[in-house]
């Protein structure tokens, strides 16, 4: 009785311990939006004037709702990083009973909750997600838009198993990994929440969230930025690195203030895992272009054309690694690549050679050699459940890192289920995924860690056979 009670104590010193953190970061966290929007405008009213006209007005609006933060007083904005995954990942294996010794049951997201944060409200009367009730549950007002990356985003994590053709011909199935599971959506822009009378940023509103398991498939580009107008034509080239004298500075890989920020969610509340894409950003820029289009860096004013006597920067990635941007090379995260489908084998993972890294895939490491991305998995050529901004029930084909982060985001929350099986409910925490991510991957790439697919190709089956992790 003695140790119970003790026990007890333990976990109450614990949780309010926690709070108290918690409630430090919120005004941390509220100190830096002050100090940011301060920044913002400053920096708007040099960009656009005192009086800008009301488009212009609703564009500064829109990019101060995206603001990330800054780099040496230069502001950087979040953006979106825009079924054979299934038999690529193993986790279909997970989906029906029988498949792993020593497991009970078939898991397929059961009583698991996910928090997707994302660029819009997802979709939730898609057809994708009608198999039960009440799955989806949108946290923002209702009249954000829906959001076609965001539906999409859920739709891997669990939409439900949808066989889709063109024109008479199978082009393949768009099942999520979790299809009973529930998801909680809320957008990564800094927003007023219902209920709320002040904006929240990101960082707030993973707090609100309290959420086990989320994924945030969305970042920052630090390197070269390519612009298009409605007809696919390069209108310009944009560096997002810092220029100092007459030397460009390159600011991928920089460990900055929202990595710290989502390190620190994680150190306070060791039961959040958060899933984050490494972005699609690798050999972007104009070096091998036949474009003609204007290039541009940024400062503190805005944007600043390159003169004939610069040195252009080299397209991001030019050495094969080192193109992830602030935001994805937080330590206590875990960061997914993009790979492209292995198609032989009945599309299973045989050998390291059957993984190919995704050309726009964003590689590692951190500039202080830590390891990233964390895992990588398929992402290329991929379907998925779209809508409009109005909402409607469409499917889509696309790729990106922001399609193979919710593949990853889906299989923890099964290994949590099966976790819970094993452990009296217990939840899987961050550290404990991030290992069961990390030793339990298949190779890929160089022997060991790399740039390109962190530590492997994820793989769901390994681990799920040892029934006491």
């Amino acid at each position: 009785m003695k140790k119970n009670l003790i026990f007890i104590g333990m976990l109450l010193c614990i949780t309010a311990y926690a709070q108290k953190n918690n409630e430090t970061l919120k005004r941390e966290f509220e100190q830096q939006k002050i100090q940011n929007e301060k920044k913002f405008d400053a920096y708007a009213e040099k960009v656009y004037g005192k009086n800008p006209d009301s488009s212009t007005k609703k564009k500064i609006d829109s990019l101060k709702s995206r603001l990330g933060g800054f780099n040496f007083d230069i502001p950087y904005f979040l953006e979106e990083h825009d079924t054979r995954q299934l038999s690529n990942s193993n986790s279909d294996q997970l989906n029906t009973a029988g498949n792993i010794s020593g497991l009970t049951g078939a898991f397929n997201g059961e009583n698991i909750k996910y928090t997707i944060f994302d660029g819009g409200r997802i979709y939730a009367a898609h057809t994708a997600f009608d198999n039960a009730p009440n799955r989806i549950t949108n946290k923002e007002e209702s009249t954000q838009d829906y959001s076609d990356h965001s539906t999409g985003v859920g739709s891997f994590i669990g939409g439900k198993s949808a066989n889709l053709s063109s024109g008479g011909v199978s082009v393949g199935n768009a099942k999520g990994v979790a299809v009973n599971s529930t998801m909680d959506s809320y957008m990564f822009a800094t927003t007023t929440l219902p209920g709320d009378t002040s904006t929240s940023t990101v960082f707030d509103k993973i707090l609100t969230a309290s959420p086990n398991i989320s994924n945030h498939s969305y970042g920052v580009n630090s390197g070269w930025t390519i612009n298009y107008d409605t007809s696919g034509n390069i209108t310009s080239f944009l560096y997002n690195g810092s220029k100092s004298g007459s030397t460009f500075y390159d600011l991928q890989g920089t460990y900055n203030t929202s990595d710290y920020n989502y390190d620190m969610l994680v150190y306070n509340n060791p039961s959040f895992i958060i899933v984050k894409s490494s972005g699609n950003y690798f050999d972007m820029g104009p070096n091998g272009s036949t474009s003609t289009a204007p290039k541009y860096y940024r400062n503190s004013s805005g944007q600043v054309a390159f003169s004939s006597t610069d040195t252009i920067p080299q397209n991001n990635c030019s050495q094969g690694y080192d193109c992830i941007g602030t935001g994805s090379l937080a330590k206590n995260i875990i960061v997914v690549g993009a790979t492209d489908i292995i198609t032989t084998n009945n599309f299973r993972y045989t050998t390291s050679s059957d993984v190919v890294h995704s050309e726009y895939s964003s590689a590692g490491p951190r500039d202080d050699g830590g390891i990233k991305p964390d895992i990588s998995t398929v992402g290329t050529d991929v379907l998925y459940a779209a809508t409009s901004a109005t909402g409607s029930s469409v499917w889509a084909g696309g790729s990106g890192t922001s399609f193979s982060a919710p593949v990853v985001t889906g299989i923890i929350g099964l290994w949590t289920q099966i976790y819970k099986q094993l452990f009296n409910n217990a939840l899987l925490n961050a550290a404990s995924a991030k290992v069961l991510t990390v030793h339990s991957a298949a190779e890929a790439g160089n022997i060991g860690p790399d740039p390109w697919f962190g530590w492997g190709f994820i793989d769901a089956k390994k681990r799920s056979g040892i029934t006491r992790w």
